[in-house]
């Protein structure tokens, strides 16, 4: 089974774009429950649960924001890993042969892996590791303008744009 045959069947689609607007709602709301909670805890009052005190916000639109939305934005970028990793696999025999062996001597053939089978699998670890470097899931690092010229290992010139 080929990838593209998940493309064709729609198991591998692209995250749509309001799932990042909902998701960014949702990071400045646990960012809004974080900044409560160190006030909550500094007046002593830390019997008061997340739910209650989620619900006790009136957020607006960021409460239409579902469990089920968030997990389908994270199993968008799960996916597009997996892809990505095969992909590099497919186009890498010796090293699917190394991770397949691997496998097959810390697990065996008679059961599926676990969370924690990945501590005995380092090399498969190194593969993933590889796989979100070549391919992250989201941008790591927003680009800024510099306020000021300067030099860096290199001149860096007034409102140029920077990746760090």
């Amino acid at each position: 089974m080929s990838l593209s045959h998940f493309r064709q069947n729609g198991v591998l689609q692209p995250v749509p774009k309001e799932a990042f607007v909902l998701f960014g709602q949702r990071c400045e709301l646990i960012e809004e429950l974080d900044v409560t909670d160190s006030r909550i805890d500094d007046e002593g009052l830390k019997s008061i649960s997340r739910f209650s005190k989620l619900s006790s916000l009136k957020l607006g639109i960021c409460l239409n924001i579902t469990d089920d939305g968030l997990k389908h934005i994270g199993s968008r970028t799960t996916a597009n890993t997996l892809e990505w990793a095969m992909a590099l696999l497919l186009n890498h025999p010796k090293v699917m042969l190394k991770v397949k062996a691997e496998i097959d001597e810390h697990v065996g053939h008679g059961r599926l892996l676990n969370d924690s089978d990945t501590v005995k699998l380092p090399y498969l670890g190194c593969v993933i590791t590889e796989t979100f470097r070549l391919y992250p899931p989201a941008p790591l690092l927003l680009p800024h303008l510099s306020s000021e010229a300067c030099t860096a290992g290199d001149s860096i010139y007034r409102k140029a744009q920077c990746w760090w």
